[in-house]
């Protein structure tokens, strides 16, 4: 009898609790919600979600350019708080770019065919994405000078649509354009235009060419690259241009930290460069001296549609160029 009455007892103080417990619960959610019995439910074409930030903030667009306003380009003076950090640049396109590409090094035609996919990662790099490289047109790229002085532009290569020649030469009103072609036969865009390709030596060659999406064969009149540099009698070259077609020569031999153009005291900037489908043993062999021999790393890694490859270069070393153009 008395542990039936136990078990009851404690049956219902079980139950007391339960109950004291809800109503508690119950009160507490009353006094920290306000129900408004007018508001309805959203439809879901009301509900807006709200996406979780990335960790790299959204770039802003680049503010609209004038020249006319920068102030003359000085050396002498020291830049106290510069935007780059130019050893950082070199160290992050190294540490980025070799460890991916070197698997390459036997199968050139990986390489080009695989170009942008692999490489396309390292543009976002410590230093490297605080460059400020413009893309004016599809694949083509620049950054526009931070002081003023005289500009040059040379472009081996010159092809039938200079829309982003004209372009630059706006932005950069006292730009010089030198250009050599075998695909034409004169420019007006241009003030300096000669019509040849590049090669090691004779009067003409044959290059097979893509015209209205058509390979074709084509004998163009011929020049060797130190004799067309000596006649230019250029010192330091803002921006080059190797465009595909541009003729038969080694272009990195002379572009190399120790290659013909420093031998001649020439400099070079920035650049360019487009390579077509089957040159991806010279396309290889140029990165390969990247590594320990250039003055230069590369952005805006491209396999063209023809299934070539084309990349944006800027001179990292150098302090005419890192003052005008990094610092």
């Amino acid at each position: 009898m008395d542990r039936s009455y136990q078990k009851s007892s404690n049956l219902l103080c079980l139950s007391v609790f339960y109950v004291v417990s809800l109503f508690a619960i119950t009160f507490m959610m009353i006094h920290f919600i306000q129900y408004n019995s007018e508001k309805t439910a959203p439809k879901m074409n009301d509900v807006v979600v709200v996406a979780v930030q990335d960790e790299d903030p959204v770039k802003n667009p680049h503010p609209p350019y004038d020249y006319n306003s920068l102030l003359p380009c000085n050396l002498t003076k020291e830049i106290k708080n510069a935007k780059l950090n130019l050893k950082t640049v070199q160290r992050s396109f190294s540490k980025c770019v070799f460890p991916l590409i070197t698997r390459f090094f036997g199968n050139p035609a990986g390489l080009l065919f695989n170009f942008s996919t692999v490489l396309s990662v390292c543009d976002d790099e410590e230093a490297i994405r605080d460059i400020e490289v413009r893309e004016f047109a599809l694949n083509s790229w620049i950054v526009l000078p931070k002081c003023k002085e005289n500009n040059t532009l040379l472009t081996l290569g010159v092809a039938k649509d200079t829309n982003s020649d004209e372009w630059v030469k706006k932005s950069i009103p006292n730009l010089k354009m030198y250009g050599a072609s075998g695909l034409i036969e004169n420019s007006t865009v241009y003030e300096n235009f000669q019509n040849f390709a590049l090669g090691p030596g004779g009067d003409s060659m044959e290059l097979e060419v893509m015209e209205d999406g058509i390979l074709q064969n084509k004998t163009m009149p011929l020049k060797s690259f130190e004799e067309y540099m000596t006649e230019l009698k250029l010192t330091k070259i803002d921006a080059l241009w190797i465009n595909p077609y541009y003729g038969k020569f080694s272009f990195w031999d002379y572009i190399e930290r120790d290659g013909w153009l420093a031998k001649h005291n020439i400099t070079i900037c920035q650049m360019t460069i487009e390579v077509p489908k089957g040159h991806g043993n010279q396309w290889i062999e140029m990165i390969k001296s990247m590594e320990t021999n250039s003055d230069f790393v590369f952005m805006r890694p491209t396999t063209t549609k023809t299934g070539g490859a084309r990349a944006f270069f800027i001179n990292y070393r150098d302090p005419q160029c890192t003052r005008k153009y990094l610092e």
